[in-house]
């Protein structure tokens, strides 16, 4: 005992003796009884091949604090902080101690029933012999729930529990006299180590269990100082070379980790350096270094795997204790948050990870990788398609097309013999066929120049020539049978695996050929785990108008797969949902464009308050969401996209088919479109349907009501067009309502339907109670010879119209505005405060204000933009004695004020950051208005306190506090008429 070396922090902790929760504790005697128990950990085969859980690590973990604990911390904490960090560290692992007859007993423990019988994947150890098989289960039970072992011991003792549990016999005698309250803490910060981090943050930081105040403990900074320390003890003290050649680990688990962590020589702090380069010890490092040195690429790749989840670890730790500090103001400083990796070296290997590059030699095994073994419907889709394409260029081959061929597919599944079985009447394959493009991966017949040349109007779905590719990920036993059209013999090619060597027979007789004149059979021995039990709804989904009969015989019933017409898949689909097509509640729009080869139906339902009027239908969700319903894209009859056309998801009933040369191409997994520009071609048709089916009532309502009336009416349905969800191609949608007549303008004379494009280069807006009084009066009489404008100017003879046309804006917020902001800023803003009106003209460009986003992801709730100007010259105006103009388009920053000249030397810097900031400080601005209350400190920092933003970081990290605050206190004047009509808010 006189011989005993004790590490700083133990001799800090032994100052805690003297205080009465420690009243004849004897520190050296419980590590003397822990060194023997942890020396036990690992025995009766538990943890045996695991890295040194023992005294040595404890003692590792001791001399690390030498330098993770900053010495101006150190000089804060009590005695019984150290007291606390000490025996956490002491006990910390204890709990993967099993005893013999704590494992012969684990089926009466319902903690570990429950463990194994609930979540556990109890597969991974399946391979393992009996006798293993429950060792390396327990030992997995013990380790994801040590933590909580130990923190169960400690309240047993605590609570003067009574227990057989021989380990915690001898921490009894060893604890005994130490206060309840303590050991239960001491449990807490044990089990945190093991346990998010996240359920420590409101640990008590200054826990008292006696009068002194060296008897306040910081348990959250403790369990911070046992995580972090814990984490980063993975030096090679942990794995002896004696101990790793006697014990030499064989599961690859445990053996990775030894290797790992003998890499590693040594971890400590990372030395800053001054503006020179120069070390400068008096700055406090922030970075732990890591000093190691791998010749094993994996135990490297894992460790930095490690490393990362680590820093991770670390920087919630940081984050948590720093806004601990902050707030407490009790100089517990946890000051680490990265780790350094610069002086981690490898040998014999390189460090850098490389990116796979495609090989035509290697395709073959690159496209049949894991990710796409036993998904059976990827072979359906490519054999199927095959098929067709073989059956509808068999059909339009002159040289054999004849009156009576009757193309057909049969796809058969026996489920008994896992037999797969796809036979056709199509063209078939000849040996030269055969050899230059089924067996050459990626080389496509279809898409030969020779073919195309001989076939100018066929126009395939396959494409990419990796049909038989497919096979291998279900099979690695098949045999393709194939009999071209001019030839009397078939050809058989038998495949055994992928990397053998095929024989091809050229003289077989066509009796697996269907009709046994001409045609392919592909029959695939499947794996045994392989299902194959939803092959009609898989072909379903995919089959829409073949153009030839496909035939699915499952375990031997037989079925009838795709239609004849698009519009037969979509009647015959709608009647299971007692949806009844016949023009009077529902009715398919048929829209073509014969020069694209697209032909398109959409499912409309009557319009409830107009009965000649007909609008998009959005069904339920039952509907919408059934795989099997007739919705998307598709090429030659083959459904490549299940979204609604246009969309990200599905909205409406819609089908498009495309066919001929113009047609899109797929991509290679064939779910969706290859981005060209017959996809945008496609997508521009779909969108002016949408928008012509929007506004297809316009002439109809304009002579039943009024232009305006029309024009109101389309712009809510556009709008709901818009809110249904994610558009494929968002900018190309916004191209195409761009261009769309569907916007009211007033010339003061008559009521002119225009798009975007037609406003020219200026159109003005008016704001006002009394404008928007004669927009509604005058929609809703029919056939009024009077506009807006020409009805104001007779109220208000100080109004003059005869210079401008004014969009006219009935209704609330409109998706056509958001557009027409994005082309159009105001030039000139004028005011006629008597009247309450804003004056507003518009012109194309984006050269006199500055934007902020009011739709912030980190604003608790969205508020207007906020446009700052840029040069008061470049706007003409009338306006004096105000800062802001409070307009239904947004925020309007006009005058000389500090504030703006504050936004614009931010916004001009272009840091995404400071933008984000803006966007909450403009938040704060709003509210000023909307609130109607002054800037103060105090409203100040209730708005920053609260809930109101979402930005992770401390904003004035990027903005200067006091020159905001400074600019917020030259009085703000908003000049908003709303004032007036919302008095009672």
């Amino acid at each position: 005992m006189e011989n005993r070396t004790n590490s700083v922090a133990e001799i800090q902790a032994k100052k805690a003796l003297k205080l009465k929760i420690f009243s004849g504790f004897d520190l050296d005697n419980a590590k003397d009884k822990l060194t023997k128990l942890l020396s036990h950990v690992g025995s009766n085969e538990m943890f045996s091949e695991y890295t040194k859980h023992d005294i040595s690590h404890v003692d590792g973990m001791l001399n690390l604090l030498d330098f993770i604990i900053p010495d101006k911390v150190q000089e804060v904490m009590t005695p019984t902080d150290w007291m606390m960090i000490v025996l956490s560290f002491y006990f910390h692992d204890l709990g993967m101690l099993i005893t013999r007859s704590e494992f012969d007993d684990r089926d009466k423990d319902y903690r570990f029933n429950m463990y194994k019988n609930g979540k556990l994947d109890l597969s991974k150890y399946s391979m393992l012999p009996d006798e293993k098989r429950e060792k390396y289960i327990y030992q997995d039970y013990v380790r994801d729930n040590h933590g909580n072992r130990i923190e169960s011991w400690l309240v047993d003792i605590a609570n003067g529990n009574i227990t057989e549990n021989p380990v915690v016999k001898v921490l009894r005698d060893v604890l005994c006299n130490i206060d309840p309250d303590f050991l239960k803490d001491l449990g807490k910060v044990c089990k945190s180590h093991s346990e998010p981090f996240s359920k420590v943050a409101e640990f008590d930081v200054r826990k008292p269990y006696e009068q002194a105040r060296d008897s306040e403990v910081n348990l959250l900074f403790a369990a911070a100082i046992l995580r972090t320390t814990d984490l980063l003890h993975v030096n090679s003290e942990r794995t002896p070379d004696v101990d790793f050649e006697i014990i030499s680990p064989k599961d690859s688990y445990s053996r990775r980790e030894w290797v790992k962590q003998r890499a590693v020589k040594r971890i400590r702090p990372k030395d800053e350096t001054d503006k020179d380069g120069n070390v400068n010890k008096n700055i406090q490092p922030h970075l732990f270094e890591v000093i190691a040195s791998f010749n094993d690429e994996d135990a490297y790749s894992h460790f930095m795997d490690y490393l990362s989840y680590a820093e991770k670890e670390i920087e919630l730790t940081y984050q948590t204790c720093k806004l601990s500090s902050d707030k407490n103001k009790n100089g517990y400083i946890f000051p680490w948050d990265g780790i350094c990796r610069s002086q981690i070296k490898t040998e014999g290997f390189n460090a850098e990870k490389l990116k796979f590059e495609l090989d035509k030699d290697n395709i073959l095994k690159l496209l049949i990788g894991h990710t796409l073994y036993n998904q059976a419907n990827v072979v359906l889709r490519e054999l199927a398609q095959n098929s067709i394409d073989a059956c509808r260029l068999m059909n339009h081959n002159s040289k054999c097309g004849s009156s009576d061929y009757e193309p057909e597919i049969r796809i058969e599944w026996n489920e008994k013999n896992h037999i797969l079985k796809i036979s056709d009447n199509g063209t078939g394959m000849n040996e030269e066929i055969i050899k230059k493009y089924l067996l050459k991966v990626g080389s496509s017949r279809y898409q030969s120049e020779e073919f195309k040349a001989r076939n100018r109007h066929f126009h395939s779905i396959s494409r990419f020539g990796i049909g038989l590719l497919t096979c291998f990920m279900i099979s690695d036993d098949f045999e393709v049978i194939t009999l071209w059209y001019e030839e009397e013999k078939a050809h058989r090619l038998k495949i055994k695996n992928l990397q053998g060597e095929y024989m091809l027979r050229n003289d077989v007789d066509p009796t697996e050929i269907l009709g046994g004149h001409h045609g392919t059979t592909f029959i695939l021995k499947v794996h045994d785990n392989v299902d194959l039990s939803n092959i009609v709804d898989d072909l379903r989904y995919w089959i829409i108008k073949p153009d030839c009969k496909v035939v699915v015989i499952e375990n031997g019933v037989e079925t009838c797969v795709g239609f004849d017409s698009n519009e037969k898949a979509l009647r015959d689909f709608l009647m299971r949902y007692k949806i009844i097509v016949d023009d009077k509640q529902y009715k398919l729009l048929k829209k073509v464009d014969l020069d694209l080869g697209v032909e398109a139906y959409f499912l409309l339902r009557k319009h409830y308050l107009y009965n000649d009027s007909w609008s998009l239908y959005n069904p339920s969700n039952d509907l919408l969401n059934d795989r099997n319903a007739p919705i998307g894209i598709c090429i030659e009859g083959i459904l490549v996209s299940g979204y609604t056309p246009g969309y990200l998801g599905r909205n409406y009933v819609v089908l498009v088919d495309c066919q001929g040369a113009k047609a899109p191409k797929t991509n290679v997994a064939r779910d969706g479109l290859e981005h060209s520009e017959e996809q945008r071609n496609l997508f521009r048709f779909i969108y002016n349907s949408y928008l012509e089916i929007a506004g297809e009532q316009i002439q109809h309502l304009s002579e039943i009501y009024s232009l305006s009336w029309a024009l109101d009416d389309v712009q809510r349905n556009i709008d709901n067009i818009v809110r249904q969800g994610n558009y494929q191609d968002k900018e190309l949608f916004h191209e195409v309502l761009h261009d769309y007549k569907c916007n009211l303008v007033d010339t003061g004379e008559k009521y002119i339907n225009q798009s975007i494009r037609d406003f020219g280069e200026e159109i003005w807006t008016i704001e006002s109670k009394a404008y928007s009084s004669a927009e509604r009066l005058v929609q809703e009489i029919k056939n009024c010879d009077k506009t807006a404008l020409s009805l104001f100017q007779s109220l208000d003879t100080s109004f003059s119209c005869n210079k401008r046309n004014v969009l006219s804006e009935t209704s609330t917020r409109k998706h056509t505005i958001d557009i027409f902001l994005k082309e159009y800023e105001v030039s000139e803003i004028q005011v006629f405060e008597n009247n309450r009106r804003f004056e507003f003209c518009w012109r194309k460009g984006n050269k006199r204000w500055k934007l902020i986003n009011g739709d912030s992801p980190y604003t608790y709730r969205s508020f207007p933009n906020m446009y700052v100007i840029k040069n008061q010259s470049d706007v003409k105006t009338n306006i004096e004695n105000y800062d802001i103009v409070v307009s239904r388009y947004g925020l309007f920053f006009i005058s000389n004020h500090p504030l703006r000249n504050f936004l614009l030397s931010v916004l001009n810097d272009d840091n995404i950051n400071k933008i984000h900031a803006i966007e909450i400080i403009v938040g704060y601005i709003y509210s000023l208005n909307k609130r109607r209350i002054k800037h103060t400190d105090e409203n100040f920092r209730k708005y920053f306190d609260s809930n109101e933003n979402f930005f992770q970081e401390d904003i004035w990290k990027y903005l200067d506090k006091d020159t905001l605050n400074n600019a917020l206190n030259q009085n703000l004047s908003f000049l908003d008429f709303r004032k007036y009509y919302l008095q009672n808010e």
